[in-house]
């Protein structure tokens, strides 16, 4: 059974925590078929309850720094996004549309949300930094379907202090500052970052926290 996250939890954006993680063999076969079964972004945006205007809004609003679609572009080839997600989630809410963005307009870079119904194992193979399976969970993709990079759950910037050991004030302080962070990043760092991986890939270096 997928877990699902409880009020409380979606409160203080732990976003869909799952199993403890598992080695799991990821066949080029098997990552096009989860591919497949994931949807479009505009029809998982027209489907969307949990945070709804949020995702309405960032959609709107994603704008894309010019040098980043020029390095996205000047890759070649063909790269999918496959992108695990919950529409409730804070962290997924506040990056994928930006990523959405991405391959809307760089014409080698398309995109595909799927739920963790069936992403769940990649979920549990690509953990965060302390060890949670979660969301979004972002796989990187070659023109063959093969693993290239995985991104997880959020930017390293805000990342390195939403995981602090010893937080500093309460739950909802940290969570509105979280919200504020992304509010005032605008995407540009989930962008920067995934294209970074992308870059990395195209050289033959693969940036994933587990393989």
């Amino acid at each position: 059974m997928i877990p699902v996250p409880s009020a409380v939890s979606l409160a203080l954006a732990i976003c869909l925590p799952g199993t403890t993680p598992s080695p799991v063999a990821l066949a080029a076969d098997t990552l096009q078929a989860t591919y497949h079964r994931g949807i479009p972004y505009a029809e998982f945006i027209s489907q969307a309850e949990g945070r709804r205007e949020l995702w309405l809004s960032n959609t709107e609003g994603a704008r894309l720094a010019p040098d980043m679609l020029e390095r996205t572009r000047a890759l070649g080839s063909q790269w999918y996004i496959l992108a695990v997600t919950v529409d409730a989630c804070s962290d997924s809410v506040s990056t994928l549309p930006y990523l959405a963005r991405l391959a809307q307009e760089a014409e080698n870079v398309e995109i595909r949300m799927v739920a963790p119904t069936w992403g769940q194992f990649l979920m549990d193979a690509h953990t965060s930094p302390d060890g949670r399976a979660t969301t979004p969970t972002v796989i990187l993709l070659d023109a063959g379907f093969r693993k290239v990079g995985c991104w997880v759950e959020q930017p390293t910037a805000l990342q390195s202090w939403w995981l602090d050991p010893d937080p500093q004030g309460t739950s909802d302080e940290r969570f509105a500052r979280k919200m504020a962070w992304y509010e005032n990043d605008g995407g540009r760092e989930t962008v920067r970052e995934v294209v970074e991986i992308l870059e990395a890939a195209a050289r033959g270096q693969h940036i994933c926290p587990q393989w």
